[in-house]
């Protein structure tokens, strides 16, 4: 009886190490990549991508291959879950809310949050050929037929 309880327990973390990869590989076939640049890697969430006329909103995951410096004192993060708001008719972009995560995928310890109100919000231009032209192309085209009345 020990023994078979002994083999039990020696075959759970076998069959959660198993598991592990499959759960990875769903979590990531969420998130689309759609740009690189000397500073990060950015990743879109199809299914957070939504439109409402001009405006389209979506969550994005920026992988950095720096540590960057939070605003905890002495803590840096190596990826961040964003949520951008984007003006695809005056191409503008805005950060509605940012994760700062100690390591890269969004893993580790969450080191950094910031959330705005859409009447605070900074919109900057989303100029081609940078990240954030990048991601506003992206979003816009991909969520296009949802602005079509």
């Amino acid at each position: 009886m020990v023994n078979n309880v002994l083999a039990r327990l020696l075959a759970l973390p076998a069959a959660l190490v198993l598991l592990q990869p499959v759960a990875a590989t769903a979590q990531d076939s969420e998130w689309r990549a759609v740009g690189e640049g000397d500073a990060k890697k950015i990743y879109v969430k199809r299914s957070s991508m939504t439109r409402a006329g001009d405006i389209a909103d979506a969550a994005v995951k920026e992988n950095y291959l720096q540590p960057q410096p939070a605003g905890k004192k002495g803590k840096t993060y190596m990826s961040a879950k964003n949520k951008y708001r984007l003006d695809c008719r005056q191409n503008k972009v805005a950060y509605r809310k940012m994760i700062a995560y100690a390591q890269p995928d969004l893993q580790g310890e969450v080191v950094q949050e910031v959330a705005y109100k859409d009447k605070n919000l900074t919109w900057v231009d989303a100029v081609e050929g940078t990240m954030n032209g990048t991601l506003l192309r992206f979003v816009c085209s991909e969520t296009a037929a949802a602005a079509t009345p």
